[in-house]
């Protein structure tokens, strides 16, 4: 854990704290193994040993706003609490942070309990959401046309397109015209889908933001 300002520093004397005083030593432990082990997560080429305690962590490690996201996720799992939206600016730097989840350690910290703490390696299934992709085809002799359209849970409705059209030299092969278009809706969906999530990141985050696909 040898992360820049949020090294595990040792403990001295440990016999002569009180328990107060111990578990406080303690809770700042695990705030330092979360918040190194979630950064590293997300930055993993990061060199995280050159950070200092005001550093802003985002410009530091140049992380965007879906890394930033990631973070917040991370964090929520392995503490065990919900961080809320109007709690992100207490992740700003390494000091801030480490003192938000030093208090996520105390009794009634910050933040709701989230479902059960979970380990990257199992998904979160608190709650089963549905989404439908329903795609229609139509054809010509020449030509297909393809929509995938999505429909969540949230109410957000997207239509994808995608076209496909028979080269005068080819052999007509309906189910290739099929799957070239359908392909390209989904993928006109996909971009689609990306863009809306980076306006409601940027809704969040307060400003633009630009997803890589």
């Amino acid at each position: 854990m040898a992360y820049g300002p949020i090294v595990a520093p040792a403990f001295h004397h440990a016999d002569t704290l009180d328990l107060d005083q111990l578990m406080a030593r303690l809770r700042d432990l695990a705030a330092r193994a979360r918040a190194s082990t979630a950064l590293h997560e997300v930055a993993p080429d990061a060199d995280l040993d050159t950070l200092h305690s005001g550093d802003d962590l985002r410009e530091t490690l140049h992380l965007d706003s879906l890394d930033f996201l990631q973070l917040v996720e991370l964090l929520s799992e392995r503490t065990g609490h919900r961080i809320e939206e109007e709690d992100c600016p207490r992740l700003a730097t390494p000091a801030s942070t480490l003192a938000f989840l030093g208090a996520t350690e105390t009794r009634g910290g910050p933040g709701q309990p989230a479902s059960r703490p979970t380990s990257r390696k199992e998904p979160v299934m608190g709650t089963a959401k549905h989404w439908t992709i329903d795609v229609y085809i139509g054809e010509d002799d020449h030509s297909t046309h393809a929509e995938a359209r999505l429909h969540s849970d949230a109410g957000t409705d997207l239509t994808g397109t995608g076209d496909a059209r028979l080269h005068p030299a080819d052999s007509n092969v309906p189910e290739i015209g099929d799957e070239l278009a359908v392909a390209r809706a989904l993928s006109d969906l996909g971009h689609r889908l990306l863009a809306t999530a980076a306006n409601d990141i940027g809704a969040v985050a307060g400003g633009p933001v630009k997803l890589n696909r």
